[in-house]
């Protein structure tokens, strides 16, 4: 028992100091993070503290890579194109134009960038229609449903590299879970929806997300899990755009963010390309982590394509160099909460908390323990506002407390991915977000109200996912 209140001591410093507002979340993850790493080299002989501390941070760096550049590349789209995102005057459809915003448009620029992006681009387009309620922002938070895929599947990517989980099953079975999760999604909606409701509209939407799912199943199946979800929705969005266009409508358009993701696709499925943008520079911190190779990677392109486009249209060199500077110092807290967290992670796992926490779960409830496990998402995901830092956490212990029951470890990492990932989009950041971008500021608490359900929804689902597995 002493073991363990040791070593689960800076997870609690960390919850505890978020909980009291002694600390922001980003410094509660660092001083947790210097806790845990004090306590490994105080607590264990020949603990390699340098080491461990490499470990987390070279984890930590397949996400923050992506931070700084996604952050950089959306301040200067955004700047190039202020109207991104907008649209047409002459578009009629109300009901139409917000579920192509909320569950294709949003859903792929999250895919394709992250950072709740895709709830502000879904807010765009619903605010233009006129709309300045709670129920608006509700809606708009719903295009981060698929979290686990969002900014190219970061946070997923970080829970199988932890865990030494085959990142396509790990997609995969995240897929499957995500179905009734997506369901609850398209539920809300069509009690939200604007325009008019009718037997065919909520046909054509379920058969939508239906699509939705199935090619985001393959896509994971193919081994494809970081571009999965630009895949899925990029892909229907484009033929919603073209069949809007046939019929004489404006449609939506992604603007700079579909073109970056035509690219990652693009070197992604072409045969050779990666491999020879790999063989260019490859850099490796240990055999059993994966190595970061620059050009292949989707962070050298945000940087490459955000200063083109900007350079494009014609933002000036100074004010490029500002906003990317601003957005340099944006990145802060994300980045804090990512290392933090991460490293956290790694320092407690090598004092062993993981182990012990799972048996002491066990002495007290059996096999039951394991339903514990989607309470401990949830919460990671809501207090971080980050599936990277949820699973930089909890991903080792969740895994252990499958392995513990004789459970497949992969579903209760899925469970993990899935419910965390579902309760970023009810953090106080994101909430924060999407309540800024329409002006109601001080009315957060009431959007968090209006998603009370939909976060009850997915705690039932992932206990019924638990039982059944």
């Amino acid at each position: 028992m002493n073991n363990l209140l040791i070593s689960i001591s800076p997870l609690a410093l960390s919850l505890i100091l978020i909980s009291s507002r002694r600390a922001s979340i980003a410094n509660a993850g660092l001083i947790g993070a210097a806790t845990a790493l004090l306590l490994t080299w105080r607590n264990i002989d020949d603990a390699n503290v340098l080491f461990i501390l490499g470990r987390g941070l070279w984890i930590a760096w397949l996400a923050v890579s992506i931070i700084l550049t996604g952050l950089i590349f959306q301040r200067l789209a955004l700047k190039a194109n202020p109207d991104a995102f907008k649209p047409s005057a002459s578009a009629s459809d109300q009901r139409k134009q917000s579920f192509t915003a909320i569950f294709l448009l949003g859903v792929f620029v999250e895919s394709a960038s992250g950072f709740g992006l895709g709830a502000v681009a879904a807010v765009s387009v619903l605010s233009a229609q006129g709309i300045a309620s709670v129920r608006l922002a509700a809606l708009a938070l719903l295009s981060l449903s698929l979290v686990p895929w969002g900014a190219l599947a970061i946070g997923t990517t970080i829970a199988a590299e932890l865990t030494g989980t085959s990142l396509s099953m790990l997609g995969v079975e995240s897929t499957f879970l995500s179905v009734p999760v997506l369901i609850a999604a398209l539920a809300l909606f069509w009690l939200w929806a604007p325009g008019p409701r009718s037997f065919i509209a909520m046909l054509r939407e379920a058969g939508n997300v239906a699509a939705l799912l199935g090619i985001l199943w393959a896509a994971n199946a193919a081994g494809f899990v970081d571009i999965a979800g630009i895949l899925a929705a990029g892909t229907l969005f484009a033929f919603t755009g073209a069949y809007d266009r046939l019929k004489g409508r404006a449609p939506l358009d992604a603007g700079v963010f579909g073109a970056f993701a035509l690219f990652i696709v693009a070197i992604r499925i072409i045969p050779g390309i990666t491999e020879l943008l790999r063989s260019l520079w490859i850099i490796e911190f240990t055999e059993d982590l994966p190595a970061f190779a620059p050009f292949a990677h989707p962070s050298f392109w945000l940087i490459v394509f955000g200063l083109g486009y900007a350079y494009w249209k014609s933002v000036p060199i100074f004010e490029t160099i500002q906003i990317s500077g601003r957005a340099f110092r944006a990145a802060y807290v994300p980045v804090a909460v990512t290392i933090g967290f991460v490293v956290l992670g790694q320092g407690i796992s090598a004092l062993g908390a993981q182990k012990e926490a799972v048996l002491l779960l066990g002495e007290i409830s059996g096999s039951q323990s394991v339903y514990f496990g989607p309470i401990f998402a949830a919460l990671a995901g809501w207090l971080t506002g980050s599936n990277a830092a949820a699973h930089g956490m909890l991903a080792e212990f969740q895994a252990a407390l499958g392995a513990a029951i004789g459970e497949n470890p992969i579903h209760t990492l899925a469970i993990q991915n899935v419910v965390a990932s579902a309760y970023t989009m009810l953090s106080p950041m994101r909430i924060a977000l999407v309540a800024t971008a329409l002006g109601l500021i001080g009315k957060e608490a009431e959007i968090l109200r209006l998603l009370t359900p939909f976060a009850v929804v997915v705690l039932i689902i992932a206990w019924a996912a638990t039982a059944l597995t």
